[in-house]
């Protein structure tokens, strides 16, 4: 039997700061701790549940966020792979797993995160110069249009003149 060792996985995400910390001996995870905001306890929600109970959270995560998800598991059938992946999983790593590779996927996780933030500041970037002229940065008809209609709704509900 060998020393357990202890890894830390800091995952900056979007919604919130998430760092997993996993204690291993033997190839094995013996124990889960997870430090986040958002996600204090996230480790505590499968113990003692059933081995489909993870399918259900998956799903239920999935509705709620775009934290990526990767299913370790003992289940290695092709349907329930599909499964996996059909109810919102990112990545399926069967056991006995690599602690290599484990780390691996999780950085590969982390990289996307990292993708999908980028994204998202370009598109907002450019929303913002949709909206605007390129030359004078003064708002485009199309976007003086849709803060006309924003006032004027603040004034009626507000009961206040416009300007």
């Amino acid at each position: 039997m060998t020393q357990p060792t202890t890894v830390k996985l800091p995952l900056n995400r979007v919604e919130g700061d998430l760092e997993l910390k996993l204690r291993i001996q033997d190839g094995r995870v013996v124990e889960a701790w997870s430090a986040g905001i958002m996600f204090r306890g996230f480790e505590q929600l499968l113990k003692g549940r059933g081995s489909l109970d993870g399918l259900a959270i998956t799903r239920h995560v999935r509705r709620r966020s775009n934290v990526p998800i990767l299913l370790l598991t003992a289940r290695s059938g092709e349907g329930d792979k599909v499964l996996g992946f059909e109810l919102g999983a990112d990545d399926y790593v069967t056991k006995p797993w690599d602690l290599e590779e484990l780390l691996a996927r999780v950085e590969v996780g982390r990289r996307m995160v990292e993708l999908h933030q980028a994204l998202e500041e370009t598109n907002q970037k450019l929303e913002e110069a949709a909206r605007r002229d390129f030359l004078t940065g003064v708002l485009n008809r199309s976007a003086l249009m849709e803060r006309l209609t924003e006032e004027q709704s603040r004034s009626v509900r507000e009961k206040t003149p416009l300007g």
